[in-house]
C-alpha cells in the first residue's frame, strides 16, 4: 500500500472515530472536556512514539491512529458514565481522568503539553535517516 493512501485511510479513521465522539460531548458547555481527555491521551501517545522512533529508528505504522488510541483510553470513563456509572477517584488510572480538570488553566495548560509533546514527536521524526531508492537500477559488474 502506497504511503499516500495509507495517510489518507488513517485520516478518514481519525475522522470517523473522532468526530462522533466530539458531537456526543453535545453542547459547547461539554466539549471542553472532550479536549481535556484528547489533549492528556494523545500527549503519552505522542511521547511514546517518539521514544520508539529514538529506539527503533523509524516511525510506527498508523502513526496517526496513536493518539485517537490514547485519548480513547483517557476518556474511558466517560463512557463508563453514559452507561450509569458515576465517576469516581479510581477512574484516575485512565490518565488522570479525574484529575486531569483540576490543573490550574485547564485546556491551556493542557494543550500547551500536547504542543510540546507533538514538537518533541516531530523533532525524534526528523532524526530518522531516509531511504534513498535509486529510480533506474545500475547494472550489477
Amino acid at each position: 500500500m502506497s504511503a499516500i493512501r495509507r495517510i489518507t485511510l488513517q485520516l478518514c479513521a481519525l475522522v470517523a472515530i473522532e468526530g462522533p465522539l466530539y458531537w456526543r460531548y453535545g453542547d459547547e458547555q461539554a466539549r471542553w472536556h472532550w479536549f481535556t481527555h484528547f489533549y492528556v491521551g494523545a500527549s503519552l501517545a505522542l511521547l511514546l512514539m517518539a521514544w520508539y522512533v529514538r529506539s527503533r529508528g523509524r516511525v510506527p505504522s498508523l502513526a496517526i491512529l496513536y493518539p485517537v488510541v490514547g485519548h480513547l483510553y483517557a476518556m474511558f470513563p466517560d463512557v463508563l458514565f453514559s452507561a450509569g456509572m458515576a465517576h469516581q477517584r479510581w477512574m484516575d488510572i485512565f490518565l488522570g481522568h479525574i484529575s486531569t480538570h483540576f490543573v490550574p488553566a485547564r485546556n491551556l495548560t493542557w494543550y500547551g503539553i500536547f504542543a510540546a509533546s507533538l514538537a518533541v514527536f516531530l523533532y525524534a521524526t526528523s532524526r530518522v535517516p531516509r531511504m534513498h531508492v535509486a529510480l533506474v537500477r545500475q547494472p550489477q559488474p
